[in-house]
């Protein structure tokens, strides 16, 4: 695996993919939704794209926003600005206020699913104990 520290120049897509721990086909996506953009990237004679450390940012920040509850969509509107510093610390903390209300509407969700999930395993626990007598 390719260490993240330091400086990163002339990474070759494999190289990134191990770097920002990615598949090369989720870079790529990432790249035909223009998440990530020519700015995160040059492009060698032979077609060859090589990445820089601008590349590694913007693909950590994809994975962190992702992990907070970010749709895609959401991150494409914002992910410049938020790259750029352009939003305030008021607008961030909305964003994460949304998220965080969000995530606990999906617990809740999921709380009341794995509900009714143990009350029918213990419904065919009774069953087959009662079919055992």
């Amino acid at each position: 695996m390719v260490s993240c520290q330091g400086d990163f120049q002339n990474m070759f897509i494999k190289q990134l993919s191990e770097c920002v721990d990615l598949p090369v086909s989720t870079i790529r996506f990432y790249e035909r939704q223009r998440l990530l953009g020519k700015k995160h990237f040059d492009r060698q004679s032979n077609g060859y794209r090589i990445y820089d450390q601008r590349a590694v940012e913007r693909l950590t920040l994809i994975k962190y926003a992702q992990r907070a509850g970010f749709t895609l969509s959401e991150i494409r509107q914002q992910i410049d600005d938020w790259e750029n510093n352009q939003l305030s610390d008021a607008q961030k903390r909305m964003y994460f206020m949304e998220k965080s209300q969000e995530i606990e509407e999906r617990i809740t969700a999921l709380r009341q699913i794995q509900t009714i999930i143990d009350s029918k395993i213990e419904n065919l626990s009774q069953a087959e104990d009662s079919a055992d007598c």
